[in-house]
């Protein structure tokens, strides 16, 4: 966005309504546009709104009663606009303790504690990153560790390599995990010399746990985007693109939040492509600069990719190195009269161009052709396969 001080200011004074004094931030460097060099500037925000960008005595001209703010040194530039992220899993992972580096089981527990302190009473405590091979004597934690910091709130917290968790005794004792319980198939419950168990449950052992770990809530989304959104603004973000195909009852708490003037950033939420949400989806209608103007929701997530490493994405040619790259088709195609836009994942040459083909048709002028339905067979060429069809 290019900020003018002329325009602004002629679009501030020409509203006749002034509800704050403002704030003049003086002295910065300000990068005005990526097409102007940076100059000495003073900026003045009023309402919550930048209202004049340029020379600091017609700033303070414009309002005398204004707070002031030495930025002299510092450098001020327009807000960053993430075009990719997902704000719910942002604030996830957030509210789990960060046990990397961590120089024992006690330390690891302390952060667990930490993290767990800005949690509602009653939701479980998390963290992930632990690694026995970096404590004294190398042997697995024990929950008596975890019960010493959080002796009643339930405690997961995953290795670093994913294959085993640590917990407490709330923990074991929710999911009557005990000294009679066997070890389930492909997993192991890691046991004392009493044979009680210890606390670390190993692969297929992990669901014995997992399983009874209450599912969030809306209140549990709406606390983890407002912490995410927070995280943002903090860093300079001011908007992002949303890619979590969200649920219907989570655009209208993202929509609640923005109307009450809650969000700190822009969101532009994409939704969930399951025929069950779009039904409702398309009988709201878009909302684009509705209210605070806060959010946005007008998108659709598609998804049509994969990724190499799990062997799931789709691919124009086979890879010799691997044998088994064929495909696994998890393109999802919704018809609908609305004209909506759409973001889609893509991973892999064929998600790609059936992308493109998509993307293609939406745009064709004139009577639309129809729209493909068939994606390109394993090992035919992109550009023998037609892209419309008649």
């Amino acid at each position: 966005m290019i900020f003018s001080g002329v325009i602004l200011s002629f679009l501030a004074s020409a509203s006749g309504v002034v509800s704050d004094p403002g704030l003049i931030l003086e002295g910065a460097m300000v990068y005005v546009s990526a097409d102007s060099r940076p100059q000495k500037h003073d900026i003045l925000v009023r309402d919550g709104k930048i209202a004049f960008v340029g020379d600091g005595v017609r700033a303070r001209r414009m309002a005398p009663g204004a707070a002031r703010v030495d930025l002299a040194g510092s450098f001020v530039f327009p807000g960053w606009a993430d075009a990719h992220g997902h704000l719910a899993g942002l604030g996830q992972s957030l509210e789990v303790a960060d046990l990397r580096g961590a120089a024992s089981a006690g330390e690891a527990a302390r952060r667990i504690g930490a993290i767990a302190a800005g949690l509602p009473a009653g939701n479980w405590a998390q963290g992930r990153g632990w690694d026995q091979n970096r404590w004294p004597g190398e042997k697995f934690p024990d929950a008596r560790d975890l019960d010493v910091v959080l002796p009643d709130r339930p405690v997961v917290a995953r290795r670093v390599d994913g294959h085993a968790v640590w917990v407490n005794s709330a923990a074991l004792k929710a999911a009557s995990v005990g000294g009679a319980t066997r070890d389930p198939e492909g997993g192991r419950i890691v046991r004392r010399a009493d044979g009680s168990p210890s606390g670390v449950l190993v692969d297929r052992a992990v669901d014995l746990v997992q399983s009874v770990m209450p599912r969030a809530s809306l209140a549990d989304f709406e606390r983890q985007i407002l912490v995410a959104a927070k995280a943002c603004a903090k860093v300079g973000l001011t908007q992002v693109q949303d890619a979590s195909h969200y649920a219907p009852e989570e655009i209208a708490t993202l929509g609640r939040l923005a109307d009450a003037g809650l969000l700190p950033i822009r969101i532009y939420a994409t939704v969930s492509n399951e025929a069950r949400d779009l039904t409702g989806f398309f009988a709201r209608g878009q909302r684009i600069g509705g209210g605070s103007d806060f959010l946005t929701v007008r998108a659709i997530k598609v998804l049509a990719d994969g990724a190499l490493g799990s062997r799931c994405f789709l691919i124009i040619r086979t890879i010799r190195a691997i044998e088994d790259s064929s495909s696994l088709d998890r393109t999802a195609s919704t018809r609908s009269p609305a004209k909506p836009g759409s973001t889609a994942g893509s991973s892999g040459s064929t998600p790609s161009e059936t992308a493109a083909t998509v993307w293609a048709w939406t745009r064709s002028p004139g009577p639309r052709p129809r729209c493909p339905t068939r994606l390109p067979e394993p090992g035919a060429r992109a550009s023998s396969t037609p892209r419309f069809s008649h």
